[in-house]
């Protein structure tokens, strides 16, 4: 991470990149490292990973995008870190409607803490699927 509260530029570019390209159905390998990168992420550093996510997802516009992103690192840090990151995860849903928007694509509640999965529930309960 570049910053206190930012990622790393080049990172952030390159995943932004593999994204879209595993939503339209595209391969992404030159940028697959991005994925990897990001994945290691989420187990190293959560805090690290929030942020990043908290920017990816702000610079998401199509609806395939946020489903990769949201049933990848999104969901995986609400299975690691659920705990530590609800409070401001539903914080962040009430301010960025596509934080909102990505919680409708996060699938894994069996992985989550009941707790979480309960609150992950109350937040997208009368959201359309993504």
């Amino acid at each position: 991470m570049s910053g206190a509260d930012e990622p790393e530029p080049r990172l952030l570019a390159e995943y932004m990149k593999h994204a879209t390209a595993r939503a339209a159905g595209r391969r992404g390998d030159e940028t697959f490292w991005a994925f990897e990168a990001v994945d290691d992420l989420g187990r190293r550093d959560p805090e690290a990973l929030w942020s990043f996510l908290r920017v990816a997802l702000r610079q998401t516009h199509d609806d395939s995008t946020l489903a990769y992103i949201a049933a990848g690192p999104l969901e995986n840090l609400l299975v690691t870190s659920g705990e530590a990151f609800i409070d401001r995860v539903e914080l962040e849903a009430g301010l960025e409607p596509m934080v909102l928007r990505a919680l409708c694509g996060v699938w894994g509640r069996n992985r989550m803490s009941p707790s979480v999965a309960e609150r992950l529930d109350r937040m997208v309960v009368n959201q359309p699927p993504l």
